[in-house]
């Protein structure tokens, strides 16, 4: 299976998501390959952004597992927090380079489905992962879930809701099922429910990669009647009636600070 992670957010999220993926090995074993030239797992994931920082410390960051940086693109200048800078500039100008970072990925596993992480209040999370969502769509001929992040309504990005609202519009023609995490909520949760006074990023993502696991970890568990492994995108397809109602969200109990840590 492979993971797209686009932007700072989309990135650090995912991030977070297969570092507690790569503690349960043998249940998310999909998004990870094993070479007898690396004794940690290697993610099946491709890492896209505009700026190179966080790329760069992922790449370099040591962990249960790692990333490959043939699977990674990015370049210097940002996305200025707009969406067109980055679906209408970024993605027709770097295509080609784009596709070629999929089809690297995408050969050396078999590639059944794709889940996309993305800001939408961004420049680059918002724009250029609505283009990479399209573009992986029409090179690689798979369904996609998006795992969408809304900004917080107090943002200091001032094109944060057009961002949004443009990114939300694209990703629902494109993706088989889009799956909505409020920083919002994530932020009143480590307040209210865990009494944190001081509210981090790397609390938030703890958070927002919680909500996300449950469906990952569904998805890789084998059928017992098949015998085989159903993808997010089969799972999502179970749960809508209509293709037209593809706006999701994850919820569990008991929220608490051992369930987040895990």
């Amino acid at each position: 299976e492979m993971i797209i992670q686009v932007g700072q957010c989309g990135n650090q999220l995912d991030n977070h998501v297969l570092t507690a993926m790569s503690g349960h090995a043998n249940m998310f074993s999909p998004y990870f390959s094993v070479s007898d030239k690396s004794k940690l797992p290697s993610a099946n994931a491709v890492l896209i952004d505009m700026e190179p920082m966080v790329i760069g410390s992922l790449l370099s960051s040591s962990g249960k597992f790692n990333y490959s940086q043939n699977f990674s693109f990015f370049k210097q200048e940002g996305s200025g927090n707009n969406w067109a800078h980055g679906f209408l500039g970024h993605g027709p100008a770097c295509k080609g380079s784009l596709t070629e970072v999929l089809r690297k990925c995408a050969e050396r596993e078999p590639v059944s489905h794709i889940t996309l992480f993305q800001a939408m209040g961004g420049g680059t999370g918002s724009g250029v992962g609505s283009f990479v969502c399209r573009l992986a769509r029409e090179e690689l001929g798979v369904g996609c879930l998006n795992v969408m992040v809304a900004p917080r309504f107090c943002g200091e990005v001032i094109l944060q809701f057009y961002n949004s609202a443009f990114s939300l519009a694209t990703c629902y023609e494109e993706a088989e099922g889009i799956v909505l995490l409020e920083n919002d909520t994530a932020h009143d949760v480590c307040k209210t429910s865990f009494g944190l006074k001081h509210v981090h990023i790397e609390d938030m993502n703890r958070v927002l990669g919680s909500s996300i696991l449950p469906i990952l970890a569904c998805s890789s568990k084998k059928s017992r009647t098949s015998g085989r492994t159903k993808n997010p995108v089969e799972l999502i397809e179970q749960m809508t009636p209509l293709p037209s109602m593809k706006l999701l969200t994850s919820k569990f109990v008991p929220l608490t600070q051992s369930s987040m840590s895990a």
